[in-house]
């Protein structure tokens, strides 16, 4: 059996938990060699940023401590020393290394080791503990402690549950199962590692969920979900969001789909319903906020709605789409200004006469009719060139394609409306259908664009007799 030689157990205490913003303020290290201890570090760290009083009153450090500590960099040597060539080794290990990490590149240097997280250890060698906290841990052994929540004390803690581990289970069984979790991807310590063997290495989409079910903590998509989940956890923790989900999950979900058009509509459709705590810029389901085009009088104009949703028939007349009235009203007086359309034939204005900008030289008078229709309406066709919505090249809804070893999934599109998909697991089944609401959505626009352009000619086809009847049926006003 391959034994690990040297051992590192390592405890920091910091400011907060964003190891990008906040920093270490102590360090515990006991270095370990052949089973006995050849090094050791207990030291406070100067930070130079502010520290919470609760910080002060959860660690027991005081101001004075802080103030005559030395700086990272000053011990950082020393740090290194202890660490290199040995198995780091924290309980929930991926805090404690982002944080040594973070401090290393401040330093101008790197730092990388191989990573073991005791959390995660004692999971799988002591099964059905009530909990696996640290302070659970050193009640459930008897563990001696002087004082909690410093880091000394706490890497002590760290190598008497070690040495626990090979009482019970004796030195080369505990070796074994060291070896087995360097060589697997770094899974949350709250995650067994079959929930991640089980997941399926194809495309859809991946849910994370905490303790409360009914808020996921995140929404990912892919077209292999296994990998990417995986990576989610497999990285150089660095990422800020990354460490909260990996300290927050309790379990994944995933729904399988035929290809990427399916895992990307899913995804977007997904977060947008369920509203995921780390989906920040993608959760937000708003009103839509559209310029819509009116072409039936001389001079073309638009005019700003705000819309709980959009049919088909009207995406043909949207201009543009803004997150706010306010950024639509922004942005139509900034293309006013650069293309000399009447504020007024934008909605911008509803004075009688003139609008403001003609007396300014900044109209051409089509507000008063004294501009010629066909130079203003070119103008107006120009200004909006690249926000309207793309012209739906086809004469009537089409289905594309996407197909694997296990399923077959028919996506239908009208007029750049996901109208919704059949699903076949074999070219003799009965197709699931879903969704079939036929609205217009920004995001899902956008995929669609792609998808289309993208899309081989032989996985573009119109919808049989079959599948429209289908179609009809969830939904009769399609």
């Amino acid at each position: 059996m391959n034994h690990p030689q040297s051992l590192a157990f390592v405890d920091v205490e910091t400011t907060g938990l964003n190891p990008r913003r906040h920093r270490v303020i102590e360090v515990g290290i006991l270095r370990v060699e052949n089973g006995v201890i050849v090094d050791q570090l207990n030291t406070v760290v100067q930070p130079h940023i502010h520290v919470p009083e609760e910080i002060f009153k959860m660690t027991g450090i005081t101001p004075e401590e802080i103030a005559r500590a030395p700086e990272f960099d000053e011990i950082s040597y020393q740090i290194r020393g202890l660490l290199d060539n040995a198995i780091f080794i924290a309980h929930n290990a991926r805090f404690d290394y982002a944080f040594m990490k973070h401090e290393f590149d401040r330093n101008g240097s790197q730092f990388k080791s191989k990573v073991l997280c005791t959390v995660r250890l004692s999971r799988r060698l002591f099964p059905g503990l009530p909990s696996y906290s640290l302070g659970s841990l050193i009640r459930y052994f008897g563990f001696s402690v002087d004082v909690r929540h410093r880091a000394y004390a706490d890497a002590e803690v760290l190598l008497q549950l070690y040495e626990k581990s090979i009482e019970e289970f004796g030195e080369d069984h505990v070796a074994k199962i060291v070896n087995l979790m360097l060589k697997s991807s770094s899974t949350p310590s709250s995650l067994s590692e079959d929930i991640i063997e089980k997941l399926p290495e194809r495309s859809g989409v991946y849910i994370f969920r905490g303790e409360n079910e009914h808020i996921p903590l995140y929404v990912g998509k892919s077209v292999n979900i296994k990998e990417r989940v995986k990576s989610h956890f497999s990285g150089d923790y660095s990422s800020p969001t990354d460490l909260r989900i990996t300290s927050q999950i309790r379990s994944v979900e995933f729904i399988e789909t035929a290809g990427e058009i399916g895992a990307l509509i899913r995804e977007s459709d997904t977060v947008k319903t369920l509203m995921p705590v780390y989906n920040r810029s993608l959760r937000r389901r708003h009103n839509l906020v559209v310029a819509l085009r009116d072409s039936t009088q001389k001079y073309d104009r638009v005019a700003i709605y705000e819309l709980e949703e959009l049919g088909p028939d009207k995406v043909t007349e949207v201009m543009a789409v803004f997150k706010s009235k306010k950024q639509a009203k922004e942005q139509l007086r900034a293309l006013a200004n650069e293309y000399m359309l009447c504020p007024k034939l934008l909605g911008l204005e509803n004075s009688r006469g003139r609008c403001f900008a003609s007396q300014l030289g900044k109209c051409k008078g089509a507000c008063t009719g004294d501009e010629d229709p066909v130079d203003y309406n070119m103008r107006f066709a120009d200004c909006f060139a690249t926000t309207k919505v793309k012209r739906w090249p086809f004469p009537k809804a089409i289905v594309i394609e996407e197909t694997d070893k296990k399923l077959k999934e028919c996506h239908v599109i009208d007029n750049w409306c996901y109208l919704g998909s059949l699903s076949y697991k074999d070219e003799n089944d009965t197709p699931t259908v879903e969704r079939f609401s036929p609205r217009f959505d920004w995001d899902i626009y956008k995929i669609l664009v792609s998808a289309v352009l993208k899309s081989k000619a032989s996985s573009i086809r119109q919808l049989s007799r079959q599948e429209a009847r289908l179609v009809k049926q969830k939904n009769p006003k399609i």
